[in-house]
């Protein structure tokens, strides 16, 4: 019994590392580069895209999450990064749904959809009550960091979700 209590601790940890809550950088990813054009930003963030966040979302939201990978840079024609990560809005209880993507200099570069599955979260975290916590996205930013905001339900406001060094 002890040796299983102590797998479900080293398993728990595990899955809890896997999620980082910290909202720190990650190591610098190593995503393949593609041919193909980097894929279009999502239309509702298309007003966004250019402007400074903090001008736009000057108000900060209660959110966890975390930006785990880039999955793939973009480099002929249209370049940019493919970015998955996670992110749950504490107040409204529910998964972001919209994310946008900053670059280092606090300019909005790209977008991000929620909803995705992402089972491992709340199985690591008992807060977050539903596997639909998952966003992926994409951004013009080719080097330095990006980081992910979480849009929610006021107005002015967003949450940050993490960064990635690209």
């Amino acid at each position: 019994m002890q040796a299983f209590r102590a797998s479900l601790i080293i398993a728990a940890t595990l899955g809890l590392a896997a999620c980082d809550l910290s909202g720190g950088s990650s190591a610098r990813s190593n995503a393949p580069l593609v041919a193909d054009q980097l894929p279009a930003i999502a239309d509702w963030a298309k007003p966004y895209l250019g402007q400074k966040m903090l001008a736009k979302f000057p108000a900060k939201a209660d959110c966890e999450g975390y930006v785990d990978i880039v999955t793939a840079r973009y480099g002929d024609g249209k370049s940019g990064v493919a970015v998955e990560g996670w992110g749950w809005d504490a107040t409204g209880k529910r998964g972001t749904l919209k994310v946008l993507l900053v670059d280092d200099k606090g300019v909005i570069t790209g977008a991000a959809d929620g909803g995705r599955p992402r089972p491992d979260v709340p199985k690591a975290m008992p807060a977050v009550t539903s596997e639909t916590v998952g966003w992926r996205g994409y951004a013009t930013t080719v080097s330095g960091e990006v980081t992910a905001y979480g849009l929610v339900d006021q107005a002015d406001a967003a949450c940050s979700l993490g960064r990635i060094q690209i």
